[in-house]
Parts: structure tokens; C-alpha cells; sequence
């Protein structure tokens, strides 16, 4: 991470990515007749989803203007990538690879290019056979032959270097054009928030901040519920309004987080992917494990705190909005298991940050008085987010 705003009297600081150019030049491609266009295959995660945008937005601001640019991707992320207003297409499949359905949609519009962002065989194995001309990714896990044009393998992840994981995808995206190791946000179309707040029945007479208690990888990710209980406790005595998000497996958790707190509500399984986007934007800020909801929300605009233990925030940090991240280092991080080793389930290293310091931190964030009751927050003047109903 490189530092930004910072405060040192309480060890704040804003999260930048470390991003790396490749370590040796990689020459675009050439010669691409693009007949039906580009087609993406995209990665499986939510998370991984919202860390790749970013490069393949800059996939098509280097298309000719001709050149469609179409989505390959699983059902379940199909509403993501829907919100992006300059993809011209979005090709669902059931599960975890193509079926025949979305190989026969790829064959018939007869794209000239595909790249795939994925590293597995089967990623490769979805766009063989389909009469593309040049298909693009990386080398190695027995995929080789599937593909036209290749970079090298990744090395192992402790052999990459400090930087974010988003350094990858723009190594991909540079074989359409030469691309800088640079952030760029991508624009997200998304629904009016209070329309959404309206629908699920939170109401606007006070500030709203999102909580975000699960993470789909495991219990090794997640800061315990009961110090997501007493954040949302502290904002509520402060006169605002504390607002669950995340999938239906997170809708009990997010009931003991706000156990006891009137007023209070659990979105949690209640939002569709565009909803929960639209939702996060009318809050100030979201409080959030290494999750999809957190890339969900940064990739939005949205401002928040980040709490990670077994995993990378150097590699996997937030992309866009302005975020305090919060990590331990313990020697044991990251381990990147889904079971903490010492204790079986959650992570120790995530338990020894208290609840205060997320409070603290939130208060640094949003330039709210510490005497005081204001909420009153400076936005992101950046935000790249569209903001249309839809």
C-alpha cells in the first residue's frame, strides 16, 4: 500500500493499491479481424469480479468502435456486469463452466478475439472449438493449446511481489493496447438509492451506515458478530441508522448484529446484485470483512473500513471510494485459510481489532465531530458512479 491522507496522531491512512507493470513489456496483439467483437470470459468470485473491471474497462476504451464487447460469465454475476453501461452484452451460464447454451450464443455472434480472465483449464476449454481466431490468456495448467496468444504463468502468490491483484488483469488487458498500471475507475450504472431504501422499507430520516458481517470464503475472513453488534450500537447512539448487507446465507448473522438495536434493519439476502450496489450508495459509509460486499461497494463509490486477518489487503484491497483498511499483520498473515489454524474457525488476528477502532476509524473517515452527533460526511469527489433509474 502506498499512503494518502494520513493521520498520525491515530495511524489512519487512506488505502491506494500498490500496482506493478509487468515484468517484462508485453506487445499487444495485431492483425485482429474483430467480426463479431470481443468476448470476456469473466472470473467466478463476486469479489474477483469487481477487481477485474477495472481492466476490462480499459479492454474498451482500446476496442475500435466497431468492436462489441460481450461477457461471458456465471448467472449469478450476470446482474454485475449488467450495470455496466459500455458492456454490449452479457451471456449467463448455469454453474461453474459453459454450457452448451452459451457456446452456441458465443458461436453465433462470431466474435474475431476472446480474452480469459480466469487461470483454470475449463476457463480456456468454454471459448475452444467455437471458431474464435485469437483467444488470449495465460499459459500453463495444461491450457496451452487451448489458446492462441499466451503470457507467462503466474508464479506462486508469495513470489509476486507486493501489489494488487488488479496488476494481473491489466497485464491481460495490455494485449488489446498498451495499458498503464494505473487505477482507473469503471463507470456503474445503478438504481436511485432511496428508491431501493424505499422498496426494502429503511427509512431517510437518519444517516445510514452498511455493515457487511460474512464473507463466502470462510469463518477465517470474518470479525467476530459481536464487535459488528457494538459498531452498529455506536452509530445508532449517535442518532443514525445501522443497515445489514449480503447474501442469504448472511441474513441470521446480520439478525445477531443488530439484535436489540431498534430501527435497525437486515437487508441480507434481501437485495439483488443492482439493489444492494444502489442501497450502499445511500449510506455514508460500510464497515466490511474481505468480501464481495466490500469490492461491491468500492467498485460503487462507497467509503468504508475494511477489516482484514488471512488474507492480503496489498493484493486484494478495495478499488475505488475512500477506504481506511484495519489489519493486524500478525506473523501468521496471511494464511489464507478458510479455518483459523489456532483456534478452528475464526481468525485470531482479526479478534484483536476492538470494536473502538473501527468507531474511531469511521469517525476519521468521515470528518464527523468526536464530541458530537454530526454525521456530515465529505463524498468522494472522484466517484466515477453513474447514479440512473432504472
Amino acid at each position: 500500500m502506498t499512503t494518502a491522507a494520513e493521520d498520525p496522531a491515530r495511524g489512519f491512512r487512506l488505502y491506494r493499491p500498490a500496482l506493478a507493470p509487468p515484468a517484462e513489456p508485453v506487445r499487444p496483439l495485431d492483425g485482429i479481424d474483430w467480426r463479431g467483437g470481443l468476448v470476456v470470459r469473466a472470473v467466478n468470485w463476486l469479489g474477483d469480479t469487481f477487481m477485474a473491471l477495472p481492466a476490462v474497462y480499459q479492454v474498451r476504451l482500446r476496442l475500435p468502435p466497431e468492436a462489441k464487447l460481450h461477457v461471458l460469465c456465471g448467472a449469478n454475476l450476470a446482474p454485475a456486469w449488467q450495470c455496466m453501461s459500455w458492456v454490449d452484452g452479457v451471456i449467463p451460464f448455469p454453474g461453474a463452466r459453459a454450457d452448451r447454451a452459451a457456446r452456441a450464443a458465443v458461436r453465433r455472434l462470431d466474435p474475431g478475439a476472446a480474452l480469459i480472465l480466469p487461470n483454470s483449464f475449463g476457463a480456456a476449454w468454454d471459448l475452444f472449438n467455437l471458431s474464435i481466431p485469437r483467444r488470449a490468456g495465460r499459459a500453463g495448467r495444461m491450457r496451452t493449446p487451448l489458446l492462441t496468444d499466451t503470457l507467462p504463468p503466474l508464479p506462486p502468490a508469495e513470489d509476486r511481489g507486493a501489489r494488487h491483484q488488479l496488476s494481473e488483469y491489466l497485464e491481460l488487458a495490455s494485449l488489446f493496447g498498451e495499458t498503464p498500471s494505473v487505477f482507473l475507475p469503471a463507470p456503474v450504472r445503478t438504481e436511485n438509492p432511496a428508491a431501493v431504501c424505499a422498496r426494502l422499507g429503511i427509512p431517510a430520516d437518519r444517516p445510514l451506515l452498511a455493515l457487511a458481517p460474512g464473507a463466502a470464503y470462510g469463518p477465517a475472513k470474518q470479525w467476530p458478530a459481536e464487535f459488528f453488534h457494538a459498531v452498529a450500537r455506536w452509530w445508532t447512539d449517535r442518532g443514525g441508522r445501522a443497515v445489514v448487507v449480503g447474501s442469504p446465507k448472511e441474513a441470521a448473522v446480520g439478525e445477531a448484529v443488530l439484535e436489540g438495536l431498534a430501527g435497525c434493519v437486515n437487508a441480507a439476502g434481501k437485495t439483488t446484485i443492482p439493489e444492494m450496489m444502489a442501497l450502499l450508495r445511500g449510506c455514508r459509509a460500510l464497515v466490511s470483512n474481505d468480501s464481495g460486499a466490500m469490492h461491491l461497494a468500492a467498485a460503487a463509490g462507497v467509503d468504508g473500513v475494511a477489516l482484514f486477518g488471512s488474507t492480503d489487503p496489498g493484493a486484494t484491497g478495495p478499488l475505488g471510494g475512500r477506504w481506511v483498511v484495519l489489519n493486524d499483520q500478525a506473523d501468521c498473515s496471511p494464511c489464507f485459510q478458510r479455518n483459523c489454524r489456532f483456534t478452528g474457525g475464526e481468525c485470531r488476528c482479526l479478534r484483536v481489532i476492538p470494536p473502538e477502532r473501527v468507531c474511531s476509524a469511521l469517525e476519521w473517515l468521515l470528518g464527523a465531530a468526536v464530541a458530537g452527533d454530526d454525521f456530515s460526511t465529505q463524498k468522494n469527489a472522484t466517484n466515477q458512479t453513474e447514479n440512473t433509474t432504472t
